[in-house]
């Protein structure tokens, strides 16, 4: 009869406080953008980050001014830095594996993959932990809504903080 019930009135079962849904967890999958504080190997930057489907990552920093204006197009297949008339193709294999826009990619790929990773759950937020070839990450997502909050790989002395998050469904 219960059962009955919830599905003529279209009442849902509510999410235990313990546990995070699914579906936010499937969000990180989704495209994005969002603006960020980067440290990096004692650089300090504000970068603006798109994530876009199928999976590729646009990263424009605004600061500091040495880098201001300078694009990363992070793909599966190519990655395309761009700075003022300077451009530049390569292969992500091309690239070290710390090197900041792919410790970014492969982390979110890890995430959306489900490798190994292990979930915290506490005031609200879900700390998401896992291990790359360049070392432990963790992000730090809201637990309702999935948005990135944080991220830090310590052994690569990278850690971002994300504003202004915005999925695109």
């Amino acid at each position: 009869m219960a059962l009955a019930v919830l599905l003529f009135t279209g009442c849902q079962a509510v999410q235990p406080k313990d546990t995070l849904d699914q579906r936010t967890l499937e969000r990180t999958a989704s495209a994005f953008e969002t603006t960020a504080q980067l440290k990096y190997r004692g650089i300090e930057s504000t970068v603006t980050v798109k994530k876009e489907l199928p999976v590729s990552y646009l990263v424009t920093f605004q600061s500091p001014d040495s880098l201001k204006g300078m694009e990363v197009q992070f793909a599966q297949d190519n990655v395309a830095i761009q700075y003022g008339k300077m451009k530049l193709d390569v292969s992500p294999d091309q690239l070290s594996s710390s090197a900041a826009v792919k410790l970014l990619a492969s982390v979110i790929d890890s995430v959306v993959e489900q490798e190994d990773l292990q979930i915290e759950l506490e005031d609200g937020r879900a700390a998401l932990t896992g291990r790359l070839d360049s070392g432990d990450f963790i992000l730090i997502i809201d637990r309702e809504t999935g948005n990135f909050l944080s991220l830090s790989m310590p052994d690569s002395e990278f850690e971002m903080t994300f504003e202004n998050f915005t999925f695109f469904s």
